[in-house]
């Protein structure tokens, strides 16, 4: 048994995370995901302006279905089902809402923007989309279909753990550029991309499980707030992707057309946002029948999307080589190597966690 060599430990026992190799596999499998979401919102009606037939026929009105029951006791609770059903939905028929399905759940209502348009002869309801709302809304859809808002859960959840991998690289890759540390507050800032990436993603991950009926109750009232997040924190990651461009000490990034295509995107963002906020808080407000909205709506919802999606992409495209290497304290914990035949390869200096090996042309 002999004595692993600099290149044998670096190669068997370190972490190696290699840009942009393991960018481009993982963003190619993000838009292959986001294409089937948004064709899995055509093939169905959760977004379209198609409502149930009971809207339109109030002597045929649904009820939910009455369970088997064995004594006095089950018997009771459904008959109180009923009641409160039949209560709940007197009381928003009085008020002109419309009834529509969510997913499993069938106690939804909205507010139509007109009379409803019954077709009795193929006993199908439609509510009216006003003239000029042509563009389906991403954020309306979140609200409305279900499909569309756990696929973009699902999505967020999984790309959760690798934006702050691809964070935390790339901070400790500039952090370690400069032979003279940055200053505190430079420090600081640099090293928030991590917590900033996370929170933005926790942000996403609250408007995509947040309803407005659902969690009326308890947590509606954070939606607004989440929408503010999102904005706020997907702001801040680019900010601070930008200070980290600037502040590499190996390589002039900011003369750069990257750095000026990212920028361009870091404005556009920045501008469209506050649109989307204010035009979303109207529907929060009073909730519509189905996700299409003006073109110009639309538009700066799409360009905010197309914002982010492609700054990430050009961001991923940067050059890095980082290997996670272990302390003289991890090798005394690995049972499969002995002290005396694996060691760091800075065993005699001063260990460090993350050895940024970068290689950029």
């Amino acid at each position: 048994m002999t004595n692993l060599g600099a290149e044998e430990e670096v190669e068997s026992c370190h972490y190696q995370f290699e840009l942009p190799k393991h960018s481009l596999m993982f963003y190619g499998f993000w838009v292959i995901f986001i294409v089937i979401i948004v064709v899995m919102t055509h093939f169905n009606d959760y977004s379209e302006p198609i409502v149930p037939w009971d809207n339109c026929d109030m002597n045929n009105t649904w009820e939910p279905t009455t369970r088997p029951f064995i004594n006095k006791m089950q018997l009771k609770s459904e008959l109180l089902k009923i009641a409160s059903f039949r209560e709940k939905n007197r009381l928003y028929r009085r008020n002109n809402f419309t009834r529509i399905e969510y997913g499993t759940s069938l106690l939804s209502y909205c507010k139509s923007d007109g009379q409803l348009i019954c077709d009795w002869y193929n006993k199908k309801a439609f509510v009216p989309v006003p003239g000029g709302h042509f563009v389906k809304s991403i954020t309306r859809t979140i609200e409305l279909d279900p499909y569309f808002s756990s696929g973009l859960r699902f999505l967020v959840l999984e790309c959760m753990s690798f934006r702050m991998t691809m964070a935390l690289v790339r901070t400790t890759d500039v952090l370690t550029s400069k032979i003279n540390p940055f200053p505190r507050v430079i420090q600081f800032l640099l090293s928030s991309a991590p917590w900033i990436s996370f929170l933005q993603s926790l942000s996403l991950f609250l408007i995509t499980s947040l309803h407005s009926e659902f969690d009326k109750e308890y947590l509606t009232f954070f939606q607004p707030y989440a929408f503010s997040m999102v904005g706020a924190f997907t702001f801040l990651e680019m900010l601070i992707d930008l200070l980290h461009d600037a502040f590499d000490g190996r390589f002039v990034f900011i003369q750069t057309p990257r750095f000026y295509i990212k920028s361009i995107f870091f404005v556009t963002f920045s501008a469209c946002f506050p649109h989307v906020i204010l035009t979303w808080m109207q529907f929060q407000k009073l909730k519509r029948c189905h996700a299409y909205v003006p073109l110009i709506d639309g538009l700066f919802e799409y360009i905010c999307a197309a914002a982010i999606i492609a700054y990430n992409f050009i961001n991923a495209q940067t050059r890095i080589q980082t290997f996670i290497s272990p302390t003289v304290r991890d090798v005394r914990n690995v049972s499969s190597y002995s002290s005396d035949v694996y060691s760091p390869v800075c065993y005699r200096e001063k260990s460090m966690i993350y050895e940024s090996l970068s290689d950029r042309k």
